[in-house]
This record gives C-alpha cells, sequence and structure tokens, in this order.
C-alpha cells in the first residue's frame, strides 16, 4: 500500500509541477519536492529517481537548472525531517488522485481496510497544514495570514475561522469514513464541507507551528537580503518578493555615468534647494531596497518647503512611491491620538507594508509612536478591534512632506531633510517641465531606474563596501547609504545636517539660552519649576510650550515639558540634575566633566 501510494503522489506532483503557471513554478516544485522526500526519507522512492522527474517537469514548466536543482534539494531535505511510513488512513488505490490533498475530520474512523484511526483536533490541523504546504499560509508576530492579490500587488492577509475552512475547502477534501451499508461491502470515504470551527483549528495551529514560514514583508521591488544577496522571486529570509511582469529578471545597470544621468534626468523638474538635498533624496530611493540587508534601523525623510505647491507630494508619492510600487505610494493620515497613530502602524506592519509616506505634516511634529517607529527593530502595539500586544519586526521605510515644520530636538535627529526651494512666489505658475507627464514618464522608466539602483549597490559590494559617514543611531544604514552615493560621486550626502537640526527645533537655542541664565544668576541654587517660569518668562523663552490657560498649568509644562524632558541631558556645558529628596521637585546644574 506504501509504494503504491507512493507512485501516486510521484505522478500526481509531477503533474502539478509541468503545469504551474509564472509566479507559483518555484514554491510548487519546492511542495512537490517536500511532499515526496517524505516517500524518500521513508524509502519507498528513490531519491535520483525524483530529482530526475522532478527537474524534468519544471524545465517543461519554464524554470531553469540552476534554480530547479537547489529548489529541488530545499523540499527534498525538509520532507526528510518527516518521513511517510504509512499512507493517511483510508487510502485506496482508486482513490489517488485525491489521496494527496484528503485529510480526515476529527473523530473516530474505521477505514476500507478494518484498521481503527482516532483524529483529533491537533492531529486534524498538523495534517491540513503539512498537506496544504509551506506556501500556502504564511505568518508574522504569531498571526496565520495568506498572501493575496495580483502578482507585484500582494499583501498578507490575518486569518479567521472562516478564512481557513476556506482554504481547506479550496485546496484540500475533508475526509469522514462510512460503516458499510451491507454485510461483504468495504467502508466508503465521504467528503464533507469543512466547517468554521475546524477552520479555526488551522488557523491556531498554523499560529505557533514549526514550518510556517515567518513573514517580515511583502515587496514589489528588488531588495537585498542578509549577507547582502539579492532577493530571489517568492519567499527567502523572512522576504516575500512579488515583482510584477514589468521588472521580472532585471538586469542591474552598473555603468557609473549611466546611472547619474539616469537618476539625475529623474528628479530633473523638481527644485532642490541645493545638491545635498538632491543626494538625500536618492538615498531615499536606495533605504527601502538595502532596509531588509541591514542590522537597523533608517531615520525619517522628510521633503520639505516653504510654499505649497512646489513638487513635495509629486517628489514621494509619485518618483519615489511609482520607482518602488509601479504606482502611486498612496498617504498615510497622522491621526490626532497617539493610540490611533500606533495601531494603524501596526496594521500596515501586519499587512507586509514596507513603505509610510505622512503628507502636509503641520506645525510641530511630535509623535512617540513615530520617535519608535524609528529607533526600534520591533514595533509593539495592538491591533486594530483587539487587546492583544503584537511585536512586529520593523520593515517600515518612513516618509513625510511638510511646510516650514518644526520637529522636536529628539525627532530632528532621526530626520533627513530633503529642502525643495521655490523658484517663485507662484510655483503653480510653472509650465517649463522637461517631463510634463511625469507619471507616463516614470512608467517608461521605472525599470532602468531600478536597474540603476541595484547596480549602485553592487558597485558598492563589490568595491569592498567602503562606510560612509555615520549618523549615531544609524549606523549601519547611514554607512551602507552613504557609501554607495560616495562611491558613485553624490559625496555631498548629508552635508546641511547642522543647519538642519540648529533651524528646525527653535527650543534647542532657546533651552541654551535658559541654562546660561540659569548658571550666570542662580548657578548652585535649586529651582522649583515656579522659580524656573520665572526666569524663562524674563526672556520670553519657549514659546507655544508654555501656553497653558492659568499660570498652574504653565509651572506644570515647564516641569513637564522643559525641566523633566532635559532631565540628565548635557546642554550647554551643563546637565539638569533631580535636587535631593524634598517633597517639592526642585532642579539643579551640574557642570559637565571633560
Amino acid at each position: 500500500r506504501l509504494t503504491r501510494y507512493a507512485e501516486s503522489a510521484l505522478r500526481l506532483e509531477v503533474d502539478r509541477v509541468a503545469a504551474a503557471g509564472e509566479g507559483k513554478r518555484n514554491d510548487t516544485l519546492n511542495q512537490a519536492a517536500f511532499n515526496l522526500g517524505r516517500h524518500v526519507a521513508a524509502g519507498s522512492l528513490d531519491r535520483l529517481r525524483v530529482v530526475n522527474t522532478l527537474a524534468g517537469a519544471a524545465r517543461q514548466a519554464g524554470l531553469e537548472d540552476g534554480e530547479i536543482f537547489k529548489t529541488i534539494d530545499s523540499g527534498l531535505e525538509g520532507g526528510r525531517r518527516d518521513p511517510c511510513y504509512a499512507p493517511p488512513g483510508g487510502w485506496t488505490q482508486h482513490a489517488a488522485d485525491e489521496i494527496a490533498r484528503t485529510v480526515l475530520a476529527p473523530g473516530a474512523h474505521v477505514d476500507d481496510n478494518g484498521e481503527y484511526h482516532e483524529i483529533g483536533s491537533f492531529k486534524f490541523a498538523q495534517t491540513a497544514l503539512r498537506l496544504l504546504g509551506p506556501e500556502a499560509i504564511y505568518r508574522k508576530a504569531g498571526v496565520a495570514g495568506t498572501l493575496q492579490g495580483d502578482p507585484g500587488r500582494l499583501e498578507l492577509v490575518p486569518m479567521d475561522g472562516n478564512d481557513g475552512r476556506l482554504l481547506i475547502d479550496q485546496r484540500l477534501r475533508v475526509g469522514v469514513w462510512s460503516p458499510p451499508k451491507k454485510d461483504g461491502e468495504d467502508a466508503s470515504l465521504k467528503f464533507r464541507p469543512c466547517t468554521k470551527d475546524w477552520g479555526s483549528l488551522l488557523v491556531s495551529h498554523a499560529s505557533a507551528a514549526p514550518g510556517v514560514r515567518d513573514i517580515d514583508a511583502v515587496v514589489s521591488y528588488p531588495v537585498f537580503l542578509p549577507g547582502w544577496k539579492l532577493a530571489p522571486e517568492g519567499y527567502a529570509d523572512r522576504v516575500f518578493y512579488d515583482p510584477p511582469e514589468a521588472i521580472r529578471h532585471l538586469s542591474p545597470i552598473q555603468d557609473i555615468d549611466q546611472i547619474r544621468g539616469t537618476l539625475t534626468n529623474l528628479v530633473v523638474d523638481f527644485p532642490f534647494a541645493s545638491p545635498s538635498d538632491r543626494a538625500n533624496f536618492f538615498g531615499l530611493m536606495l533605504t527601502p531596497i538595502i532596509r531588509p540587508a541591514l542590522e537597523g534601523n533608517t531615520p525619517f525623510h522628510l521633503v520639505l518647503s516653504s510654499l505649497e505647491r512646489t513638487g513635495k507630494t509629486k517628489l514621494v508619492e509619485q518618483v519615489f512611491g511609482h520607482t518602488l510600487l509601479g504606482d502611486v505610494l498612496p498617504s498615510t493620515p497622522l491621526a490626532e491620538q497617539e493610540e490611533e497613530r500606533q495601531k494603524a502602524i501596526v496594521s500596515l506592519l501586519l499587512a507586509g507594508d514596507t513603505l509610510i509616506a505622512l503628507d502636509n505634516l503641520s506645525g510641530s511634529i511630535d509623535s512617540p509612536s513615530l520617535a519608535s517607529l524609528l529607533t526600534s527593530r520591533v514595533f509593539a502595539g495592538r491591533m486594530l478591534g483587539q487587546s492583544r500586544i503584537l511585536k512586529l519586526a520593523n520593515t517600515i521605510t518612513l516618509v513625510g512632506t511638510a511646510n516650514n515644520p518644526t520637529l522636536t530636538g529628539e525627532l530632528a535627529k532621526r530626520t533627513i531633510p530633503i529642502q525643495l526651494q521655490p523658484e517663485s512666489a507662484n510655483p503653480e505658475d510653472r509650465t517649463n517641465f522637461t517631463h510634463p507627464d511625469l507619471l507616463g514618464y516614470l512608467k517608461s522608466v521605472r525599470r532602468t531606474v531600478l536597474s540603476c539602483l541595484v547596480g549602485m549597490v553592487l558597485n558598492w559590494i563589490e568595491a569592498g563596501r567602503r562606510p560612509g559617514r555615520r549618523l549615531g543611531g544609524f549606523e549601519p544604514w547611514s554607512e551602507a547609504v552613504g557609501g554607495i552615493l560616495a562611491y558613485h560621486g553624490w559625496s555631498d550626502w548629508r552635508a546641511k545636517d547642522g543647519d538642519w537640526k540648529t533651524n528646525t527645533d527653535p527650543h534647542a537655542e532657546d533651552l541654551e539660552r535658559f541654562i546660561g541664565m540659569w548658571h550666570a544668576f542662580n548657578y548652585g541654587k535649586a529651582l522649583t519649576a515656579a522659580e524656573a517660569l520665572k526666569l524663562a518668562d524674563s526672556e520670553y523663552l519657549f514659546g507655544e510650550k508654555l501656553t497653558a490657560p492659568s499660570y498652574r498649568g504653565r509651572v506644570t509644562a515647564m516641569g513637564m515639558s522643559i525641566l523633566r524632558r532635559h532631565l540628565n541631558t548635557p546642554v550647554a556645558g551643563f546637565i539638569i540634575r533631580k535636587a535631593g529628596s524634598s517633597a517639592r521637585s526642585e532642579y539643579c546644574l551640574e557642570a559637565v566633566r571633560d
């Protein structure tokens, strides 16, 4: 029975591989090799025969030998760990075409050989998950999901019981052995629709079972994986690369003159304030492509201008977004409530998204959720409608647009500015564009631009990966992006960092003045928040940070937003310390030691 079952399985898997379409050929071959590897491990099939037969079917499907044998070896190795020493209960020769996708329903069964089987919830879910194969279900932060959408637009969608039910009915058959109706007849295998409860068993098992593919990101553009290797199509190293037909099988462009000409022409219509701002934008375009290869986080890129309608949104949503996604990058609204911001980020991460665009930010930009997204390799937050805390790998490249924004000092240090300088008071009246049909142009050059970006990374790797200028907190990212750009002649990347940090945080200068006055007139004396407020008011410092409607509120703001916020932080040669252990909160200055 085992030999007949193995032979039937071989015929079935070979037919599936030969008929697999583009985009599914590698996964189908891997699953077939895994299923047949279980029979090889049990001794019911010869390994060389399986390899040669599957290779022939894969060539018929259009795969190349290089990827064929690597995929087969990987699948066989996985199957080796789970030998198939017996056919599933109820296997008969006439059901050979169905046996590879039949799972017995939970309960007690007596098959046509008189063998008794007890199928519990765990065994049902385990068997269904194995028969579905590794490409059916993926997992992120313990949440099981399926990849859904057209090629080039896949996203990870979390599953519930109904989703599990539909998946089983679509790909498997749930079997129930019915006893014989008359003497002399055999038991018969009947098929039943999957129930929601059985579907929930599958989802629950997949959320923790070994063998389910954990996934961090779903990308439709080429990326480099850990070890600086280009991602293959499909799944590898927790990333699923899902390229649309228009950019499949890219050939990297490594000629430096062609790279510089292509990228310069891409943004020729945008009025960058300086060459440094343009180089910063090229750094933004490289960031998502190298993000999976980095051990660390990436900063916030902010496209800003002094006027509206200077092209900020077009630069982000169309040039940046369309180059990577093949479509306009949709903007994500920044909710007023911090809890809603957190949930929105969790939803995007859970779907496998890698890019977030925040359009038209206004006023003072400050958000603990955004700060956490920029500094944490794992982002923790709640799913919408649930109290469960998820810990998700941070794969996001964050970009925003704003007119004359102010940022807190902490956020300013984590931001790469890309300044556009309007050429007139009415930039919307401009007509002298090199590419008047910008989207049409972007569509025509997308493949070339991506080939150039990939070629830039390969050039840098082949030259020994010389590191660029470091940015504290983002060392792996800055060394890679800076090194890549410098190798290709854009050495002015981040040349205006000092001016940016000074100009964007108006309270930084106020804080230094406040510390100077404190030292000059009150050094050695501990101050309460009320006394510190009086000192700040004498020079009109800290502006809107101290505009509470009541005096008590202003004192509280001084204590919380200024003193306590900068506690133990070196400023202008001094450190603000908590003074003593008195009932009232007092603060003192301590000189920074050399």
